[in-house]
């Protein structure tokens, strides 16, 4: 390989062919295996030293792309739910491609900056921590990237909130809303797909306190013997 347009784009030559001989108008087959770690174009140039003839080049270019997801349910719709209540409802991710997507879901408000790569690190981190035996109370100023709180800290989860999609298959990503406080939520939730574009689903909710009446305010009922 002369040169290539990136570091990251592997090229491996099956080099047993080359130290066979072939004779006059006999065509000989060459094994070229490509990778790459990062999406976008990537090119290669190869030169075939020939012994007693002529070099030969040869150009390899290839457009690498990140898994195609789409999202069945693009909004969430939990209605009226009552303080101090629990409601869940399950989200289809569809993998079209033929290689596995791996996803994470958050609110795209929190962490804004983190790509993929980032946000999943934090969350196995915090995986880890959530996981020791001697863990400490988490500060109430630190986000979580595993736990989603609203402005007046109705709380938000996802199981799992990491899945890998193998190809050509759907997953599944269950949102539970634990209601707390009266609060109308709208928030904007975040699918991050490696190597790819994120996807993104509308999340409302109405959560009230359940409210009681009476159809009057008294009652006479008069003398009674």
């Amino acid at each position: 390989v002369e040169g290539k347009s990136d570091e990251s784009f592997i090229v491996e030559i099956d080099t047993k062919k080359f130290n066979e001989s072939t004779s006059s108008e006999e065509e000989t087959d060459i094994s070229v295996t490509i990778l790459s770690k990062t999406c976008g174009v990537k090119t290669a140039y190869l030169i075939i030293e020939i012994e007693d003839g002529v070099p030969l080049s040869y150009f390899i270019q290839a457009a690498f792309k990140g898994p195609l997801v789409s999202i069945v349910e693009p909004n969430v719709e939990f209605g009226l739910q009552k303080v101090n209540s629990h409601s869940s409802f399950t989200i289809n991710v569809t993998n079209h491609s033929p290689v596995e997507a791996p996803i994470i879901i958050r609110n795209s408000a929190d962490f804004a900056s983190f790509g993929f790569e980032r946000y999943y690190e934090e969350y196995q981190k915090e995986l880890a921590e959530d996981s020791r035996p001697d863990k400490k109370p988490r500060a109430k100023a630190h986000k979580s990237v595993r736990t989603m709180h609203t402005h007046l800290s109705n709380k938000i989860t996802f199981q799992p909130q990491y899945l890998v999609i193998p190809p050509d298959s759907r997953g599944e990503i269950t949102i539970t809303l634990s209601s707390k406080s009266e609060e109308v939520i709208s928030e904007i939730l975040e699918v991050l797909v490696k190597n790819s574009e994120s996807q993104f689903i509308r999340l409302n909710a109405n959560i009230q306190k359940v409210k009681i009446c009476l159809n009057r305010y008294s009652v006479d009922l008069g003398k009674i013997y």
